[in-house]
């Protein structure tokens, strides 16, 4: 780790955050991996978006899971990409249950909207009541004359 101008290795790096360090190395090595590892999640999920997730998932695991990961040849990205396939896979098996629920639920009826019947119910009452108030309002020779002319018509 000198001034020899090279760019530290993944070891070194990893050593670092291991280290306690202030976040530099994490990022160093996020910057150095991520492309490979949204590549290669690209090609399991269905998105880029979905993509972005996985990526954003195994550096958080690589992070969750420091003092157990293990470097190959000095380097991390085995250890991401095989990361990056089982989170892509577990995506992919939570969103083929999640549609499968989905199927499962029973499918929405095109309910009318009740509101013109809420409407014309009160409007319905209403009339109602002011007619049996103006009805109450009529003489007792009115209201049967009434009642035998319009109301037993039916």
């Amino acid at each position: 780790m000198g001034d020899t101008g090279k760019a530290p290795t993944d070891r070194e790096l990893w050593l670092r955050v291991m280290d306690g360090d202030d976040g530099s190395a994490f990022a160093s090595l996020f910057r150095r991996h991520r492309d490979r590892v949204f590549g290669h999640s690209l090609r399991l999920v269905n998105t880029s978006f979905e993509a972005e997730d996985v990526t954003a998932m195994v550096f958080l695991e690589a992070w969750r899971c420091r003092s157990k990961i293990r470097l190959v040849n000095d380097s991390m990205l085995g250890w991401l990409l095989i990361t990056a396939t089982n989170v892509a896979r577990n995506k992919l098996r939570s969103t083929l249950r999640y549609e499968r629920l989905l199927r499962k639920l029973p499918q929405c009826q095109d309910v009318p909207d009740h509101s013109d019947f809420v409407a014309d119910s009160v409007d319905g009452d209403r009339r109602s009541e002011l007619l049996h108030r103006a009805y109450r309002s009529l003489s007792r020779r009115d209201q049967e004359i009434i009642a035998l002319c319009v109301l037993e018509r039916t």
